[in-house]
């Protein structure tokens, strides 16, 4: 967690799912965050494009909206993507 704390004091990070997805295929992302109470089969997509694209997968532990509030946004976060 305290990575993904750093991450987002250094603004290196990418919310939201298709645009983790998203970054996973271009190569910019090297670990993904995910809610604890993400969507299963979102979860799933996101397990099979990080053991194709051999990003490092974590989970977070705090639900969607604890994230939202740690990156300083009104909504809630599924996905958070560090940037290489």
């Amino acid at each position: 967690m305290k990575e993904l704390t750093a991450a987002i004091k250094q603004k290196k990070i990418i919310i939201g799912t298709k645009a983790v997805i998203r970054g996973m295929r271009d190569g910019t992302v090297e670990t993904v965050y995910v809610a604890e109470n993400i969507a299963p089969d979102v979860k799933l997509d996101l397990e099979q494009y990080t053991k194709t694209s051999g990003v490092k997968l974590v989970e977070s532990g705090v639900k969607s909206r604890e994230l939202g509030t740690l990156c300083k946004k009104q909504y809630m976060i599924s996905a958070i993507g560090i940037k290489k």
